[in-house]
């Protein structure tokens, strides 16, 4: 058995607009069929994807926008001039504005329609999600013979299948519909702030001026689009806690109040976890932040870090940062923990309390399995607007501040335009239910065995014997559960913070160890990609999507062997089920893949665009027109997203179909048959469960899937060549070098293009000008000395040593050098000059003072303990230079390499350097890489090169 896709719909065919389709193809999201099919059977293209109607485009919805603010904003207008003109005042009103934000006026005129649909669908959504239980009620009342419902088990079949296809439809229809909604006005948005950035550079009157950049509004976008469809939710969903309270009254009477009473609570509890794990949640992101300014600024200045031997320096302060991340992690695993805790215990205290206050407060009061089981599935759904309350407080706060600024911005006096603007990804902070939230009870329903036993007794005293027992037992294994949940979290936090520590390590000695070549054909961003980016999603998306995928698998495979128990002949067709969900899950699989790099990339595009709207070029430079520009990539990803909504509803609509076929045929063989009711209430409890739990096993799969990109990608870096050792074990003796004579002979390096043979001589303790024209032939003599680049030919050696029989970091470590370049990195003024805190203070200050600082540091306050910024920020490029200087002095190697500064410095520096060079640096063979020969005068010897020497 295999999925049906229709062939016919070619991927050259045009594709076909929702609007013209059928309305059953429609509800059943059979006309995407042929966007699958193509995705699956090759690589999707733009023109595969489902296109939008013209009043969809970017365009229109910015220019619907804008038109319904300027009628507004007449019609404001006019009232108010009627209103001036009977008070006998004047008529005009230039500046007119609106009381309040007035982009909130204008959002809600404009999505008036939109949002009352929505709101609509969500609430009929919230209330069909209360015909499976009553439908449950029903099937358990007629298994067990009360005389009131004399129909047929498959009568009772049909209708729990007809609740649950009635709100799987609706509720699909209404995800749908809000996550477009979110789409639209997050791309009106856009394109409005975009005009607006275009506006405020081309002000009549004056000089064009770069228009400001819309990278900080970005999120405040995806907030605010995301904010009033989420307030629709929390209306609808307490209209439909109202009504689960007034159903649990009718099953539990006044003993549903105690379970109430445990969510109220619960509420400030849950809520100060939430405001502290937000809290940590921002210090990690500060954390993180801070380490990839770290790595960010390593890999600037990558070569003077491998110069200076400065490899394993970077690695401890990035550990050191890196384990202030990870205790963060820590704590906030924790939280996580308690999260879990609370989704667990939470069921658990509000069943035991209601369901223990209903049988104590009267010996007479003997649950059945209908209420038992209509009382969990109940008290399920009236969690949701419990866990909507913590959050509404701080969401609003949110979308206030969001609406403030971008009201600001496109509302300010100084311009005349309005609309707003998109973020390609919403920044909701709203978390996917766990699986944990969806199964009411682990402990159900002992509650099927209490319930079937309570029937047998015959006297008081046995059921209150077999009531305090039960509810101890069950008191008991709920504890049990939650404190085995909590367990497996705390040992999931702890093994990953292990593994990510360990991991984080290697890939940064991996990337130290790899040769300058490297860094030098691969752009920075990449290399940082896999050390933030990747690293975030090993860390905390890895374990997250891996552990929802093994416990969505044990609750199938649970669900499916209590269903096979009760029901063997179910086993036969599992196989036959297992199939046609695999193949349902490898086609979302992999069309799903496709489409979201298409959005991501889109995203991408769009992003490069809108952080490009303050260069002067967006506005002067272009051929083409810069708005057009934007609501092309606008569209782009506007369609990438609307497929990306249109393939999660096509795999909704199969995987309900799928769960909606497996709960009809147990229910008809439970129902039909002369099973316990206590069993079948079990049994169709956690059938009807199953639904959630595969569109959360499909999403952990993708999930899976997609993370899995990043490990392969850190194991490519394992196999990427690497530098030579940094030591052997037949080092150079701890006096090398000692008289400084470096010889060249016939030295041709592997640099690609190799400058010709090198082959020269110097003597002891000789100041050498090197003159050349070319700066390749300069880089390659520094090159080769700190072996940068190994050699291809010839030999290379100091005081009679080839250098390629040293160890890297031995040999670097030998000599010193004053670089084109004066790299300065983020910390104290003394780490800078001293990394490894081998010498005193008063070393330090002496070789200040000999570099003529010493006056200038006494001065910064901290002195030697200065923080500086990365570069040197409040040193002059002089300055730079001699603090290099004075770092190559504290190294005390007899071999020093000199290279032309860039930018250049004063002719009083050079000279002054120069002075200090033959002072205290006397004992040492220097070498003075120079394109100028102007600069060399003072040297003992020129050395000119040109095409080899």
């Amino acid at each position: 058995m295999s999925l049906y896709l229709s062939g016919r719909w070619g991927g050259e065919q045009k594709p076909t607009l929702e609007r013209d389709v059928s309305f059953l193809s429609q509800l059943s999201c059979w006309w995407i069929n042929r966007v699958v099919s193509a995705g699956h059977r090759r690589g999707l293209q733009l023109s595969d994807l489902c296109c939008l109607g013209d009043e969809d485009s970017a365009q229109s919805l910015c220019s619907a926008l804008q038109q319904h603010r300027k009628t507004e904003g007449q019609s404001h207008s006019q009232e108010l001039g009627e209103e001036e003109e009977s008070r006998g005042g004047n008529t005009s009103h230039p500046g007119v504005h609106l009381s309040g934000p007035a982009l909130l006026c204008h959002l809600c005129g404009w999505l008036r329609p939109s949002l009352l649909q929505v709101t609509l669908l969500r609430m009929t959504s919230d209330l069909l999600a209360l015909l499976p239980p009553q439908a449950l009620r029903c099937g358990i009342l007629y298994c067990e013979n009360q005389p009131v419902f004399d129909w047929s088990g498959l009568t009772h079949a049909l209708a729990l299948l007809a609740a649950v296809v009635c709100h799987a439809l609706v509720q699909q229809v209404c995800e749908r519909h809000s996550r477009m909604t979110e789409v639209r006005v997050q791309t009106a948005l856009t394109g409005a702030l975009y005009k607006q950035a275009l506006s405020q550079c081309r002000i009549p009157g004056c000089l064009p001026s770069p228009a400001p950049s819309l990278t900080p509004l970005r999120g405040d976008v995806g907030r605010l689009a995301e904010f009033p469809v989420s307030l629709s939710a929390l209306w609808s969903s307490w209209v439909q806690g109202t009504v689960c309270a007034c159903l649990l009254w009718r099953e539990l009477g006044p003993s549903a109040l105690a379970g109430l009473a445990v969510l109220i609570l619960l509420v400030p509890l849950t809520s100060a976890v939430q405001r502290r794990a937000r809290l940590l949640q921002r210090s990690q992101e500060r954390l993180r932040g801070e380490r990839e300014q770290l790595l960010q600024e390593m890999l600037n200045g990558i070569k003077t870090v491998k110069l200076l031997v400065l490899e394993a320096w970077f690695q401890r302060r990035v550990g050191i940062a890196r384990e202030k991340e990870l205790e963060t992690r820590r704590i906030l695993g924790f939280l996580t923990a308690f999260s879990l805790l609370d989704r667990v215990c939470v069921p658990f205290l509000v069943c035991v309390s209601s369901l223990g206050v209903y049988v104590l407060v009267d010996d007479g009061n003997v649950l059945t399995a209908s209420q038992v089981f209509t009382c969990v599935c109940l008290f399920t759904l009236l969690r949701s607007p419990f866990n909507l309350l913590p959050s509404l407080a701080l969401r609003i706060t949110q979308a206030w501040h969001s609406l403030c600024n971008l009201d600001h911005f496109l509302f300010s006096q100084e311009v005349s335009h309005t609309v707003n603007y998109e973020n390609g990804t919403p920044s909701g902070n709203g978390v996917k239910k766990s699986c944990l939230e969806e199964h009411s009870d682990q402990c159900a329903g002992l509650l099927a065995v209490w319930t079937r036993e309570a029937k047998e007794l015959q006297g008081l005293e046995e059921w209150r014997e077999l009531r305090d027992s039960r509810l101890s037992v069950y008191a008991v294994l709920g504890l049990l559960q939650a404190l085995s949940v909590c367990c497996v979290a705390l040992a999931v936090t702890g093994g990953s913070l292990k593994a990510s520590a360990s991991l984080h390590s290697e890939l940064l000695f991996a990337r130290l160890r790899l040769p300058l070549r490297f860094y030098q054909t691969t752009p920075s961003s990449l290399v940082l990609c896999s050390l933030s980016q990747e690293m975030y999603v090993i860390d905390e998306l890895v374990p997250a999507h891996l552990l929802s995928w093994l416990y969505c698998w044990l609750q199938v495979f649970v669900t499916v062997l209590l269903i096979g128990y009760i029901s063997p002949l179910f086993i036969l067709i599992v196989p036959v089920l297992t199939y046609l969900f695999l193949t349902i899950q490898s086609y979302y699989r992999s069309v799903s893949g496709q489409v979201r790099r298409m959005v991501s990339d889109s995203a991408s595009s769009l992003s490069s665009l809108l952080s490009e709207s303050h260069r002067d070029e967006v506005t002067t430079g272009s051929h083409d027109d810069p708005l057009t520009r934007c609501y092309g990539a606008l569209n782009e990803h506007l369609v990438c997203r609307y497929n990306c909504i249109l393939l999660d509803r096509w795999v909704s609509v199969w995987l309900d179909a799928f769960a909606g076929l497996v709960l009809f045929l147990v229910s008809v063989a439970l129902l039909d048959s002369e099973v316990d009711p206590s069993t079948v209430g079990l049994v169709l409890t956690y059938t009807l469960s199953l639904r959630e739990v595969l569109h959360l096993l499909v999403q952990a799969s993708c999930g899976v899937e997609s993370s899995t990109g990043a490990i392969q990608k850190m194991d490519q870096h394992t196999h990427m060549e690497r530098e030579p050792s940094w030591y052997v074990p037949c080092r150079a003796p701890p006096s090398w070098p000692e008289e400084g004579v470096v010889e060249f002979r016939s030295y041709e390096t592997e640099l690609n293009p190799s400058p010709a043979e090198l082959s020269f001589c110097t003597r002891t303790r000789e100041k050498v000008g090197v003159v050349s024209r070319s700066g390749a032939e300069l880089d390659a003599i520094t090159s080769s000395l700190f072996r940068l680049v190994e050699g291809r030919r010839g030999v290379l050696m100091i005081d009679g040593v080839d250098i390629s029989s040293v160890g890297l970091h031995d040999l670097r470590s030998r000599l010193a050098v004053i670089p084109r370049v004066p790299t300065l990195f983020s910390c104290s003024l003394r780490s800078n000059l001293d990394p490894w805190g081998c010498h005193g203070d008063a070393q330090v200050w002496q070789a200040l003072e000999r570099c003529h600082l010493k006056e200038r540091v006494s001065l910064l306050p901290g002195q030697l303990h200065y923080p500086l910024h990365y570069g040197g920020a409040g040193f002059s490029s002089s300055e730079r230079r001699l603090l290099c200087v004075c770092r190559a002095l504290l190294k005390s190697c007899v071999v020093l390499i000199v290279e032309d500064p860039v930018p250049p410095v004063d002719l009083h520096t050079e000279r002054l350097l120069q002075s200090i060079i033959h002072t205290h640096f006397s004992h040492c063979t220097g070498l003075y890489l120079t394109q100028n020969p102007g600069n060399v005068t003072h040297t003992d010897r020129v050395l000119v090169l040109d095409g080899g020497v």
